[in-house]
């Protein structure tokens, strides 16, 4: 597996591949992750190979793999590959392309973000609002790129339908298989309610809860601004987990609201926590329009967690279909996170249903599945 990103990092590309080599060797397999080097930080997992790497533009935390070292034979024959599976259409994603060409090793790739629409991961974002055509740009070199690259695989994985399509309508010509990334067992609470709530101090407020990097694509400022009445009368709390560069700003707009008391930032906590605060949360909130799949989503509806989502293709779809919560309009978002209040119980046992479908030992199935069929190429 080849990936620009993956530990220390927290996201879900990162969770995904996780979970694929842990499932995967559970099941007898060998697997190899290809990541960049991260300073200061070593790997507690075996067979992780790491390339040197420096820093990435505007987003320091993230690393860009530079693979110099290991372009030779000798090195490339340490390795004996059934099949690749890449997960960036970066730099090393590139170098899995060579490595497949030159050994004519079976080739899959995942298509996990829309990079269209995260132009200020590579761009400051000052620059971004003085030029108004710069996102144009991003738009179009992203649509030339991303199917030339992608249409050198074997078989793409698409994590949803809906970007399965608008992979077909921008040019992307391979076997196309629809996979999402299952849920791994440690998400799931066991723990009851009551006790998860004594757990982290709630009494009988309810709790909105957003799990997920803290980053602009997250759409959070929006979910604090709609959301200032309900949370501005008490009662009300907005959990927010993880940590991300957009912090500082939504600190910032939660004091300026005079919010400040109601919204908790939890920084990066350990899974077990996280999945007691699924269940200990009234609400699960999303307002990212960016998203492939939206793990997080699976994640509370396995807890038994009703979501209040704005319409955005991929979590609009995948709400409305497992019926697990309320799909919102901009203007909207306020008032259905209300109405949810008042009728969540409604949505807890489809919620409950719609997580069983998503075992990790599945996803590792439906994945041999994809290996195979990339063999026969």
């Amino acid at each position: 597996m080849f990936t620009d990103s993956y530990r220390p990092q927290i996201n879900g590309v990162v969770a995904s591949i996780e979970m694929a080599k842990k499932s995967l060797e559970k099941k007898g397999h060998e697997v190899m992750v290809f990541a960049p080097s991260v300073p200061k930080y070593t790997d507690t997992e075996t067979d992780i190979y790491r390339f040197s790497s420096v820093s990435f533009m505007a987003h320091r935390e993230y690393r860009i793999g530079v693979p110099v070292e290991f372009l030779n034979d000798k090195n490339l024959k340490k390795f004996d590959f059934d099949v690749m599976h890449v997960h960036t259409p970066f730099s090393i994603g590139a170098l899995a392309l060579g490595i497949t060409r030159k050994y004519h090793v079976p080739c899959v790739g995942t298509f996990h973000t829309l990079f269209s629409e995260y132009i200020h991961y590579f761009i400051r974002p000052q620059f971004i609002g003085e030029i108004k055509e710069v996102k144009m740009l991003f738009d179009k070199f992203s649509w030339r790129y991303l199917p030339w690259f992608y249409n050198q695989m074997d078989s793409v994985i698409s994590p949803s339908d809906a970007i399965k399509n608008l992979l077909k309508e921008r040019g992307i010509k391979k076997d196309m298989f629809v996979l999402p990334t299952g849920i791994k067992d440690g998400i799931i609470s066991r723990n009851s309610r009551s006790w998860c709530r004594k757990k982290f101090g709630f009494g009988g407020e309810k709790i909105l809860l957003h799990v997920g990097r803290i980053s602009k694509e997250k759409n959070l400022a929006f979910v604090i601004n709609s959301l200032k009445d309900v949370l501005g009368k008490g009662g009300t709390r907005l959990v927010i987990t993880s940590e991300g560069p957009e912090r500082p700003v939504l600190e910032k707009l939660a004091r300026k609201l005079g919010v400040e008391k109601n919204i908790i930032f939890t920084g990066y906590i350990k899974e077990s926590d996280i999945a007691d605060m699924y269940r200990a949360a009234d609400i699960f909130v999303m307002a990212s329009k960016s998203e492939t799949q939206g793990v997080v989503l699976l994640e509370a509806a396995a807890n038994g967690l009703p979501c209040v989502v704005l319409d955005a293709p991929v979590t609009s779809d995948f709400v409305r279909k497992n019926w697990t919560g309320i799909v919102c309009t901009e203007d909207g978002f306020a008032d259905g996170v209300d109405k949810m209040i008042h009728e969540g119980g409604r949505y807890v046992k489809s919620a409950l249903s719609c997580g069983r479908k998503y075992s990790a030992d599945r996803f590792a199935d439906n994945l041999l599945k994809v290996y195979r069929s990339a063999e026969k190429h």
